[in-house]
């Protein structure tokens, strides 16, 4: 009996040891595959995009009013798209105090002159093109001699504290308080909604009363750099500071590489300089790595990651969570849980800006998907309530844009990688200085009565995006009833307005579109006519809604002809 448990016991002992071999193998096979799956995506396809300046980065402290770019200097900065495609040769010009534009800057601001500090990301800090909008907002307010009149100035200028991959409790934080060491008269908060999961740290209260610089002084050093082939040097993102070390899991490659020659780079050298880089950084971090790659990736901890490559945009919403202070309904899947924390301190970082200066304005960027119908506007739909539950309301920009354009148009406004081209900037600059100007003669002069686009639209664009979500799910009837409020919505509101607004409300050819669609598919033909018809009216080039219109007609046509 004895001898058949110890028997017992040792088979089981033994399948124990085979079964833990078993998984170690597999573990560790599995473990080989992702290496080389690494190796291959890096070294072998090169899958990843870089930038090239000509100059190196600074360091860059947010508690100071120092800018990001070199003093004084203009620097060639080139993008690289996956394939090694050249996408953008532009330049990037840092001012006096390293902010990106043309004007230099003074800290004391003269009794002659109206202030307006903007404060953005990259979307403001325009390092992708040659030509910063806030130079052109500046521009096209000074031409206006009627409002400098009004406003008892002899010159507007425009401040541009923005740095590029800075989320909204960043600006809110960090950027905010350099702006208004400037005494800003108006200060315009460009945000992005789907920064709402780029995390920041907050701005501590110690350094946040240091912070007074009366004049620039000598930037810090910039990131150290670890890696030098043919030329190009490396640095890298680390998250604590000094040593710098490539094998460190807490450094990350940065996206952007110095070249001090400033040479010619064709497709060809931009595919070798990336292999190389990338079997060095692999080397050490792959080949050589004593961690468990493969379970750090499953348990979302990659120890390759941001391999330099642009930051994708941020994923979509899975889970719905309520508004801070809203009872209302909004789409299905708005945010997922976990950024709850940060829109939580996001609404209190806006209701605190409301007290630190008396005219502030928050903007939100418009991109080509928004523009085509095609992004995930959760993330937007979010936002625009979060500010209107804080009586902040959120302008979008594109209510200034000239949208009626078409298509071909909107790409020329954009690169690649979803930032303005310069031909953008100059069309994104005027319907900025549209809008600000309203605000002026309404809100500081005190004889406007064209009221910000917010007023106008936001309600109209909620409804919608309700209406949408009701739509996903197969509940026409109400989004119907959806989209019709929105339309009302809105005529009620430009029913009110004295004259004729400077902004229309870029998402109306959509919405129509949308409700015309929906008559199509509940039977109702000659109301979807009229509105495509509505929709053309608003935007005559907006395709969706022409090829909808003659595919409808041509039907309604042989249908009469039976």
């Amino acid at each position: 009996m004895q001898k058949s448990f110890l028997r017992s016991c040792k088979i089981r002992l033994l399948e124990g040891l085979l079964i833990c071999i078993a998984l170690t193998v597999g573990y560790l096979v599995a473990e080989m595959g992702y290496r080389a799956y690494l190796w291959y995506h890096y070294v072998l396809k090169t899958e990843y995009q870089i930038a090239l300046r000509s100059t190196p980065l600074p360091g860059w402290d947010p508690y100071e009013n120092m800018g990001w770019e070199p003093l004084n200097t203009a620097t060639r900065i080139r993008l690289f798209n996956v394939e090694d495609d050249l996408y953008s040769d532009h330049i990037v010009k840092g001012n006096n105090f390293g902010w990106t534009s043309y004007n230099d800057y003074t800290l004391e601001k003269p009794k002659s002159e109206f202030r307006i500090a903007i404060v953005g990301s990259s979307f403001a800090a325009c390092v992708t093109n040659s030509l910063p909008w806030p130079d052109v907002v500046e521009s096209y307010l000074n031409k206006d001699k009627l409002l400098l009149k009004k406003l008892g100035v002899e010159h507007i200028s425009v401040l541009n504290i923005s740095k590029a991959g800075t989320g909204i409790e960043g600006l809110i934080y960090h950027l905010l308080p350099v702006a208004l060491q400037f005494s800003p008269d108006l200060v315009m908060m460009n945000l992005v909604a789907g920064f709402i999961p780029t995390r920041d740290s907050p701005l501590d209260e110690h350094k946040r009363a240091s912070t007074v610089l009366s004049n620039p002084k000598k930037q810090p050093p910039g990131p150290r750099f670890v890696l030098e082939i043919d030329g190009i040097k490396i640095p890298l993102l680390c998250r604590h500071g000094n040593p710098e070390e490539l094998s460190d899991p807490a450094c990350e490659i940065h996206p952007v590489w110095y070249d001090p020659k400033n040479a010619d780079w064709d497709k060809e050298k931009v595919n070798n300089i990336k292999r190389k880089a990338a079997q060095k950084i692999l080397g050490c971090r792959v080949v050589l790595s004593p961690f468990p790659l493969l379970l750090l990736k499953l348990l979302d901890h990659p120890l390759i990651k941001n391999f330099a490559a642009v930051p994708p945009p941020p994923a979509s919403p899975k889970d719905q969570i309520s508004s801070p202070k809203s009872n209302s309904q909004l789409p299905q899947n708005l945010l997922p849980s976990e950024y709850q924390e940060d829109t939580h301190r996001i609404v209190s970082g806006l209701l605190n800006i409301q007290n630190l200066h008396p005219h502030i304005v928050c903007t939100h960027n418009i991109l080509l998907g928004d523009l085509l119908d095609y992004n995930n506007t959760q993330w937007r739909d979010f936002f625009i309530e979060m500010t209107q539950d804080v009586h902040l309301p959120l302008v979008n920009i594109g209510d200034y844009l000239p949208i009626e354009k078409g298509e071909a148009e909107w790409k020329k406004w954009y690169i690649p990688d979803g930032h303005l081209s310069d031909a953008g900037a100059l069309v994104y600059g005027e319907g900025i200085a549209k809008m600000i100007r309203a605000y002026l003669l309404k809100n500081v002069v005190g004889e406007g009565t064209e009221p910000l686009s917010s007023e106008v639209c936001n309600e109209s664009l909620l409804e919608f995006a309700r209406g949408r979500a009701l739509q996903e799910k197969g509940d026409l009837a109400q989004a119907l009833r959806m989209f019709s409020n929105a339309i009302d919505l809105y005529h009620k509101k430009t029913a009110l307005l004295q004259d004729s607004p400077s902004f229309k409300c870029y998402f109306l050819p959509d919405l129509y579109q949308h409700r015309a669609a929906l008559f199509e598919k509940l039977g109702q033909p000659q109301k979807a006519l009229k509105d495509y018809d509505a929709a053309l009216q608003i935007n005559p080039n907006h395709e969706l809604s022409k090829q909808a219109r003659e595919a409808l007609a041509k039907k309604i046509t042989i249908e009469q002809k039976k």
